[in-house]
This record gives structure tokens, C-alpha cells and sequence, in this order.
């Protein structure tokens, strides 16, 4: 019985395709991938293959072998292909799988019907069980050296521990997330509870006030009983404000951890198929060298975001109509700061009536009347920048910054001479405003 060999011979079918024009199949190789396609054209069939995967063929006449080449074929070994057959090795026995031509109509292609057989009947022969037998040993694959074996294994466990460390770490980043948020919510329900905190009796544990926010509601909060009421709210801000400036280091940590796991994971699939000391080693190499990389970039990620973290403006700058420049707080200490150290008294501020947001301003001269085009401008980036930024109708309240008075509580103020702008929201003017951003 005449097998033709293959440089591939043992590699797994991973995918057997079935069409009029011919078969193609989809092979897996220690570390590769191959294709074979048979395909018809003018002159016949035609062989072809390369590296990767195989294209889609047209749809094959019988969906009945389709469905035997899905069911048996996947999964089987590779043995070879003549010029119109492939072999395969499966737990059945030696098969070969055929493409039998048609008679072609005057000026078309010819067409090919695949047909599934033994090799005995491709051959007229009945295969023996010796023939089966050397067929196997002919195309498995050499018994692998212990040696080779237990490089292999010692390398994924390396790679594996390593894994592990990371993932471990990543927790206790995700972790440090959890804190951040805990915190800033804690110090956002605290805003509400300030004049509670001052009537309430020493030894409280819990503050409860009405926010007056529709939607919120009563607002609680678990407070620190050895201090007083003022002074474990002061607490809760501090902290808040602490672990805040440390965001941006556990954001890059997280993304350099992230980026580690999955080269880890890249590194452990392609260890468990190398067949060789030498490419093991070679892997092993890699690896080490990308561990380091991996905690070095972590390490510079960490740097780059402290230092990124060096003081700066507390506010944005946005360019309005005429080319006036509005500005942004940046958190409820920066809106603080914006408002009553950087803006004068003569300023336009603006806010979101009634929801907690930015303060914006928008520097105008004593003499000067503010155009209402610019003052719509910084209408909308007072919605944008408030929690009311997703309503299609939202109130603005705007005055001069010198009829304002600030509150203890970073970023409440009370507003004297209020004027009331309700600004139907346009988000084209919005994303326009949001691009401007110098």
C-alpha cells in the first residue's frame, strides 16, 4: 500500500473544508499553522499551500461527507496528499479523502466531487494489520527524550509562578482602586453632613442629614467616635484628597501589570509546544528578559505618573466664542481655589443650579458686559461638568464672582444677586467647546 509522504506528516487536522472547487484543510504543527488547499481550475486540480489558515471555499454538493469530514477528520494526523487525495491517520485506520472529476460543460471549469475511502479501496487492496500498524509507526512522532520533557515542564512552571505573582499584585492594585472610590464617595456624602457634624453630640458614630437633592435623599454616614463629629469629617476629606493623588499611580501600575499577564500568557502557550532543549532554552531567555521588562515598565509607568503629577493649574482652559477663554475647577478643592484665589471680583462664575459640578469662570473686565453667546458657552461647559450633564434641559445659576461667600467645606459657597440661565443643551456646541481645551 503507497502512502506519498509529507514534511508534515503528523501534524493535526484542525480543520477540514469541503467545497465544489476542491478541499482545503487546516493543519497544526508544534508551534505553526499550514493550509493545503485542491482545488479545480481550467487545466485540472491544482495543489497549493502555505502557512496560516485557509480561505472559504463554495459549497459542497454532498453535506452528508461534510459532515462525516467534520465529525472524523478533525483532530486526525496528517499523513500526506497525492495529486487529487489526501491520507489521514485516524483511530479507524488509514483514509483517504478524493476529488473525482465530473465531465465539464463546453467552456466551464471542471467540477470535483470529494468522496471519502478507505485506502484499500482507492488502492484495490485490503489493508492488513501490519500495514495499519507501520503506517502508525511511520508517521507518529519519535518517543520525546525525558530531558526535553522536564526542561519543558520546569519552564512553564516558571512562567506559571510568575503569573501568579502578577495576578496577586493585581489584586491588591485593584484594591487600592476600591479605597480611592470608597473614599471620594465618603467625602462626596460628607459634603452634605457639615452642619450636622457641627450639632452633633462628642461620641457620635453615625451622621445623618437630608441632601435636599432629588434622587439622593437622606444621606448617611459611619464617622470616627474618638474623635469629634468636625474633626472626622475633616478626616474623610483629607483622605479623600490623599489616596485621589495617588490615582493616577495605580492606574499605570494596573495597565503594566495587565500588559505583563497577557506576555505571560503568550509565553506559557507557546513553552508547552517546543519539542527541542535549544528552543526552550532560547524561550526561557525570553522570558527572563521580559519579566524584567515587564516590572521595569511598571516601575517607569509609576514614575512618569508622579511626575505627571507635579503641581498644575486648578482649572482647565476652554476657548469660547470671540476666542474667550472660560475656565474649568478641577475638583471641588481646584473649584475652590479657581473661585476665590485665581478669579477676580469682577469674573463671571457659573454652576449647575442645584447638582454638584464645576465652578467655571469666565474673566471679564469692570467696565465689560459678558456677550451671551460666551456666556452660553460657559453654560454648557457648567452642564458638561456637572451631574446634570446627561438632562437635555438644565438650569444654570451666574453671577459675579464678588457676590459670592465661601463655605468651610471645599467648593460650596452660598450665591448672593443670582441670575438663572435654563439652557436647552446642544452637543455639537458642547463637543465643539470640548475640543478647544488647550
Amino acid at each position: 500500500m503507497e502512502i506519498i509522504h509529507s514534511p508534515l506528516a503528523g501534524a493535526v487536522v484542525q480543520k477540514v473544508r469541503l467545497g465544489a472547487e476542491g478541499m482545503a484543510l487546516d493543519l497544526r504543527a508544534p508551534g505553526r499553522s499550514f493550509w493545503v488547499e485542491i482545488v479545480a481550475d481550467g487545466k485540472g486540480l491544482r495543489l497549493r499551500g502555505g502557512e496560516g489558515k485557509s480561505t472559504p471555499l463554495g459549497p459542497c454538493p454532498d453535506q452528508t461527507l461534510v459532515r462525516y469530514a467534520r465529525k472524523h477528520l478533525d483532530g486526525a494526523k496528517f499523513l500526506g496528499v497525492g495529486p487529487s487525495h489526501v491520507d489521514f491517520l485516524t483511530p479507524q485506520g488509514i483514509v483517504r479523502l478524493s476529488l473525482l472529476p465530473h465531465p465539464p460543460l463546453p467552456g466551464k471549469i471542471p467540477r470535483f466531487v470529494p468522496r471519502l475511502s478507505p485506502v484499500a479501496e482507492a488502492e484495490g487492496l485490503l489493508p492488513s494489520e501490519d500495514d495499519l500498524r507501520d503506517a502508525a509507526a511511520t508517521h507518529t512522532p519519535p518517543p520525546e527524550p525525558p530531558s526535553v520533557a522536564a526542561a519543558r515542564g520546569d519552564l512553564v512552571r516558571s512562567i506559571e509562578k510568575e503569573k501568579k505573582r502578577t495576578v496577586r499584585t493585581l489584586a491588591a492594585v485593584r484594591g487600592d482602586h476600591e479605597a480611592i472610590a470608597k473614599a471620594r464617595n465618603d467625602a462626596d456624602l460628607a459634603r452634605y453632613l457639615v452642619l450636622a457634624a457641627k450639632a452633633a453630640p462628642a461620641g457620635t458614630e453615625e451622621l445623618s442629614a437630608n441632601s435636599g437633592v432629588e434622587g439622593l435623599g437622606v444621606v448617611t454616614l459611619l464617622i470616627d467616635k474618638r474623635v469629634s463629629p468636625q474633626r472626622a469629617l475633616e478626616r474623610v476629606f483629607t483622605r479623600s484628597k490623599r489616596l485621589g493623588a495617588r490615582e493616577s499611580f495605580v492606574m499605570a501600575r494596573e495597565a503594566a501589570l495587565r500588559e505583563a499577564l497577557d506576555v505571560f500568557e503568550g509565553l506559557r502557550i507557546q513553552a508547552t509546544a517546543l519539542t527541542s532543549t535549544e528552543t526552550i532554552e532560547q524561550l526561557r531567555e525570553t522570558f527572563r528578559t521580559l519579566a524584567r521588562h515587564a516590572s521595569t515598565t511598571a516601575a517607569d509607568r509609576t514614575r512618569s505618573a508622579r511626575s505627571e503629577g507635579a503641581p498644575r493649574l486648578p482649572y482647565k482652559t476652554f476657548v469660547g466664542n470671540a476666542q474667550r477663554e472660560i475656565l474649568v475647577g478641577r475638583s471641588s478643592a481646584k473649584n475652590h481655589e479657581l473661585t476665590f484665589r485665581v478669579a477676580k471680583g469682577s469674573d463671571v462664575w457659573l454652576h449647575a443650579r442645584e447638582v454638584e459640578g464645576a465652578h467655571v469662570v469666565v474673566r471679564v473686565r469692570r467696565d465689560e458686559e459678558l456677550a451671551p453667546e460666551v456666556l452660553l458657552d460657559a453654560a454648557h461647559l457648567a452642564v458638561y461638568f456637572s451631574r446634570a450633564r446627561h438632562e437635555g434641559l438644565v438650569d444654570v445659576q451666574y453671577t459675579n464672582v464678588g457676590s459670592l461667600k465661601k463655605l468651610p467645606t471645599p467648593g460650596a459657597v452660598v450665591v448672593t444677586r443670582e441670575k438663572v440661565l435654563a439652557v436647552r443643551v446642544d452637543d455639537a456646541r458642547t463637543q465643539a467647546l470640548l475640543k478647544s481645551e488647550r
